[in-house]
């Protein structure tokens, strides 16, 4: 990606290169997502839904969402701990504390689904 920092009093079109929660400039500088969790993602159990993370600093994350366009929306709770999560099914009729883990882009379940980040 080219960022312009000239506003700033920097170079207009610095190449930096973006993913997984991080943006790394050519002179090593990283900048890392403070809220590495939230973002939108998708499930491929429901192609046609879609399941929207925010978190604040404390992190507890609120996982909002549809199985389909048109379907009621849900929201979840749950309680990260860095790369893991314990996720409360139970309003969806699934398990209280389900253990979640963040990396490459993606949250993986213990049963192999994995929800991998919307670009």
């Amino acid at each position: 990606a080219l960022i312009d920092f000239s506003p700033k009093g920097g170079p207009k079109d610095l190449l930096a290169k973006l993913g997984d929660g991080k943006i790394v400039f050519p002179d090593g500088n990283v900048w890392t997502r403070m809220l590495p969790w939230a973002g939108r993602y998708s499930d491929p159990n429901h192609p046609r839904g879609y399941r929207e993370i925010t978190s604040t600093k404390d992190s507890v994350l609120t996982i909002t969402g549809r199985d389909e366009p048109n379907g009621s929306m849900w929201t979840l709770t749950a309680k990260a701990n860095g790369d893991s999560a314990l996720i409360d099914f139970s309003p969806k009729g699934g398990p209280k504390d389900l253990l979640a883990k963040l990396g490459d882009g993606k949250i993986v379940f213990p049963d192999g689904n994995a929800w991998p980040r919307m670009k």
